[in-house]
């Protein structure tokens, strides 16, 4: 887990009244974070929040109009589950998202980002100052060693 990225996406209006708009370089490039979507069929991406909920976003992006035989990549979390994520938190306008892949879940934080601790041969992500139960049995794993 050393070198975990960590993407910050500082929520619009838009982000939290209806579906978050996700950043194209998340999606296009070497570097990207998220697996690219394809029009009319969106990725289903398996979820842990902060408070180690699990839960799914769907990543898709528009389908090409009538006539069109391009699509606009301007890729978004789909309303559904991303509106449940905004309630539970209560995000408002302004706020911090931070994203990032842990464990095959893309894990979710919000408002200040995740905490790095050090610790023998592995960096661990921790929410709110507490370790997940699944990342202590990896670090007391990596003790035994």
């Amino acid at each position: 887990m050393a070198n975990v990225e960590v993407y910050e996406k500082v929520l619009s209006e838009t982000d939290v009244t209806q579906k978050m708009s996700v950043p194209i370089h998340w999606v296009e490039g070497e570097r990207r974070f998220l697996p690219t979507p394809i029009p009319g069929g969106p990725v289903v991406l398996p979820v842990r929040d902060q408070n180690g909920n699990d839960t799914t976003l769907r990543l898709a992006v528009r389908s090409p109009t009538e006539g069109q035989k391009i699509y606009h990549m301007k890729p978004v979390f789909m309303f559904k589950e991303w509106s449940a994520l905004v309630a539970a938190f209560d995000l408002k306008k302004g706020e911090s998202a931070y994203f990032w892949w842990e464990g095959g879940y893309l894990r979710i934080k919000v408002r200040s980002p995740p905490r790095y601790i050090a610790r023998f041969r592995f960096s661990v992500v921790c929410c709110e100052g507490v370790l997940l139960p699944h990342v202590v049995v990896v670090v007391f794993a990596a003790a035994a060693a």
